[in-house]
């Protein structure tokens, strides 16, 4: 089972953000979160809920999954086949550590 960093899911988040042009604020709004937490979140340095990770694939409209494993050198192609509620087995095995860091 693969273990994420939570900076480098941080830098995800991050890289879709500026791919969309939101702001970190608007980004916060549409999770219901201050501002402050959602930069913590870019910056690696909080563990957040799994739910916000389904959140964002739905603002990103991308799969959780891709999230998960997005690299700087694959281009962020909106609009995949996610749905939401979708319990991908392979998103299901591995987003627990985004919170545990295990």
């Amino acid at each position: 089972m693969k273990n994420y960093n939570i900076a480098k899911l941080g830098e995800s988040l991050r890289q879709f953000r500026l791919s969309y042009n939101l702001t970190q604020e608007a980004v916060a709004t549409e999770l219901g979160i201050d501002q402050s937490t959602y930069s913590m979140m870019e910056s690696g340095s909080t563990e957040w809920p799994v739910s916000r990770l389904y959140k964002l694939a739905e603002i990103y409209k991308v799969d959780p999954a891709h999230l998960l494993t997005y690299d700087r050198s694959m281009p962020i192609a909106p609009g995949s086949n996610y749905q939401s509620g979708n319990n991908n087995k392979y998103l299901n095995q591995t987003t627990k550590h985004i919170v545990t860091g295990k």
